[in-house]
């Protein structure tokens, strides 16, 4: 019995109610993060900080993404720690092959002359202080 309506609970209601229990977290991450259409996509190979010891993964991002929302779609998606919107605490960065830290407002298209799609390696770590690419 459903004690909202005071109507019983047929099979369709439960099959309905675990179908969107099931989506639910889904539902939260793509909602936020709306997945790249093919021709957007950049695929990068990510480094992850040390300390969580997880393999290197190879990964897309849409052009349009700003280096902040690849950071924190990645840091969601691995469950890293992201505190970058706390101003005494480190921060997730994302650096070129080359170790310089990505500005985080830039979108990805316009930094595709120091991070080319398909062949880069980029890193997370955490740092105090940075300075921008």
């Amino acid at each position: 019995m459903n004690t909202q309506t005071n109507q019983p609970i047929n099979q369709t209601n439960r099959q309905t109610r675990v179908l969107f229990s099931k989506m639910i977290p889904r539902m939260e991450l793509s909602f936020f993060f709306v997945y790249p259409t093919q021709s957007e996509r950049l695929y990068y190979t990510v480094k992850f900080p040390q300390e969580y010891k997880l393999p290197d993964a190879p990964l897309f991002f849409s052009k349009e993404w700003s280096v902040g929302k690849v950071i924190d779609f990645t840091a969601q998606k691995f469950k890293l720690r992201n505190e970058n919107d706390k101003p005494s605490s480190k921060k997730l960065l994302l650096h070129s092959q080359d170790g310089d830290v990505l500005d985080m407002c830039r979108p990805l298209h316009s930094l595709l002359d120091v991070i080319p799609s398909g062949v880069t390696v980029l890193t997370l770590e955490y740092s105090q202080s940075h300075s921008h690419t």
